[in-house]
């Protein structure tokens, strides 16, 4: 109710100008009471989410609340964006540069008085080979999809079982097939060219390790597979056209 009284103050319209709180300092919280006065309210987060990893850019939306009339974006100290805004609007700045580590990225709202609400958030930058790639992280069993700097998507997959785990190391997506369903592979499989390092020479040899579907979704999670890494149907059928021939592939612990 207190939001509601504060949105109604601030709209000419609404034909309230003065609200009087009754039971005391502690009736409603001090946040609120700076609100009813004209501050203007911290802005939500929509995206990204608090403690998901990010690239090197990320895509930022916020959802305002009452007395809003601007909001600014910053990383750390640094102006990033900054756009006019209604109040319990969402606001779009597409796709913005980072924090540096230890920085935060930060929300300000501005009320038509210049009183202002901030929200912060720390981002987990992920640690990538290529402007576009794929990490596979073997310890939280996610294949984070990387494009252009801005991390797209992470997918739940299955990796090697003891015994046959799927090794550490650099990659590059060599082919791309159409395979059958039914099979082991699911409806799509990229093989994996492992890099060699010899002297000052590099090179990207064939090998049998592939990011796959699955006919076994129930693995998805597990350490399961020959090696390969295995995905939900849906997801490798989501991730294979995205994918050009030649980008690069990290599989880490």
């Amino acid at each position: 109710m207190p939001q509601e009284t504060a949105a109604w103050l601030s709209d000419p319209g609404a034909g309230i100008s003065r609200v009087t709180l009754v039971g005391g300092e502690g009736a409603v919280p001090r946040a609120v009471q700076s609100e009813l006065e004209g501050r203007a309210h911290a802005p939500e987060f929509v995206v990204p989410v608090r403690n998901a990893p990010v690239g090197k850019k990320v895509v930022v939306t916020v959802r305002t609340g009452v007395n809003t009339r601007t909001v600014r974006l910053y990383g750390g100290t640094t102006l990033l964006a900054e756009k006019s805004a209604a109040p319990y609007s969402t606001v779009s700045f597409g796709t913005v540069a980072s924090p540096n580590d230890g920085e935060a990225l930060r929300a300000v709202a501005v009320s038509s008085r210049g009183s202002t609400g901030e929200s912060a958030m720390r981002l987990r930058r992920l640690a990538y080979p290529a402007a576009t790639s794929i990490v596979v992280d073997k310890s939280d069993f996610r294949l984070y999809w990387v494009k252009n700097d801005v991390l797209v998507k992470a997918y739940p997959i299955a990796i090697g079982r003891p015994g046959m785990e799927t090794p550490v190391a650099i990659w590059k997506i060599g082919a791309k097939y159409y395979t059958d369903p039914q099979s082991v592979y699911g409806p799509r499989k990229m093989r994996l060219f492992r890099r060699v390092v010899s002297g000052d020479s590099v090179r990207y040899v064939y090998t049998a390790y592939g990011i796959h579907g699955t006919n076994q979704p129930w693995v998805i999670g597990t350490k399961a597979s020959h090696g390969c890494i295995r995905m939900y149907n849906k997801d490798v059928l989501e991730l294979f056209p995205q994918v050009p021939l030649g980008t690069l592939v990290q599989t880490r612990e």
